[in-house]
């Protein structure tokens, strides 16, 4: 079942007309394009296919619970009414993940193996359901017919131009945050862990990604008010504390910090070896610029990178 798309109440920019009712008939032809896509998913619930497994979800739901409330953030405000959690064979998933178009966690099988892989992998994955999230669609260009589809989760959102011509078709998309929202949901992980099941966050599958946050919480973020707003923000939707990051790094960084995605994703995109290995290099450089203690390296990086 797919999620309701929200439609945007804000004033549309100048110049622009808003047509609501096209605006829902876009969002009605996306929401069958996700069906369609459904369809390929195969998967079990976890209720019926490992009972200890399931013991082992509901330990990582209290888990996650207990870490909140210490952090005085309330659940009942958050996404819990329902968790629907399957297991999938499917080769494209190697792990977990969130699916926030259909609200339900998919593991993979192979993550059954280790309990503690497994714990983790679901808590990591509790987190992101948990996160603001939610599907919008808006008119982008009136004169144009163009839409734009907008999945949010955390920090990080994904954004679909879909172009009527006559008939619908999806064409760019383009990803902010992700790395960043990825290294603060394996951090969150990794809190939220008991002392004796916490692992070094190298082990990490986004260790990168991990360093990257404690960089930005450490040296953006002062103290308990600044990791309580740093938190909370992931949680509530709320980005606009992150312009504090320019603050630090300077002009330009946070557009530098949202357009770095994760190796997974670029992965995914570049078929060539060579050339996904020269993305590779930027990104470390660029995520060296923000988790560097040497301020000489950052700022030779800092006319590296343009900024």
């Amino acid at each position: 079942m797919v999620k309701e798309f929200s439609y945007s109440k804000e004033s549309p920019p100048v110049g622009v007309k808003r047509d609501l009712n096209k605006i829902k008939e876009v969002a009605e032809w996306q929401a069958k394009h996700y069906e369609k896509n459904e369809e390929k998913i195969i998967g079990v619930e976890l209720k019926e296919y490992s009972v200890e497994a399931m013991k082992i979800f509901d330990e990582a739901r209290h888990l996650v619970f207990e870490f909140l409330k210490k952090q005085n953030i309330n659940i009942n405000d958050l996404n819990i009414k329902k968790f629907n959690v399957y297991v999938t064979e499917s080769e494209t998933m190697s792990g977990g993940q969130y699916q926030l178009i259909y609200d339900r966690i998919c593991i993979n099988k192979s993550q059954l193996i280790d309990k503690e892989i497994l714990m983790r992998t679901f808590i990591h994955e509790i987190f992101h359901k948990l996160s603001s999230n939610g599907l919008h669609m808006a008119q982008y260009k009136q004169e144009d017919n163009e839409f734009i589809n907008k999945i949010k989760s955390g920090y990080s959102s994904e954004y679909s131009i879909i172009e009527s011509r006559p008939e619908f078709i999806r064409t760019r998309e383009m990803r902010i945050f992700e790395a960043f929202n990825e290294g603060i949901t394996d951090l969150l992980t990794i809190l939220a862990l008991p002392s004796e099941k916490k692992k070094d966050i190298k082990t990490s599958s986004y260790a990168t990604e991990v360093a990257l946050a404690i960089a930005i919480l450490v040296n953006v973020y002062d103290g308990q008010d600044g990791f309580k707003e740093f938190i909370e923000g992931y949680f509530s939707g709320k980005m606009m504390h992150l312009r504090k990051v320019e603050k630090y790094y300077g002009k330009k960084s946070l557009s530098l910090l949202a357009n770095i995605q994760t190796k997974a994703h670029f992965k995914h995109l570049c078929d060539d070896e060579q050339l996904f290995r020269r993305v590779c290099e930027v990104r470390n450089s660029v995520i060296l610029f923000f988790t560097t203690k040497d301020n000489t390296e950052r700022e030779d990086l800092r006319n590296k990178l343009g900024l």
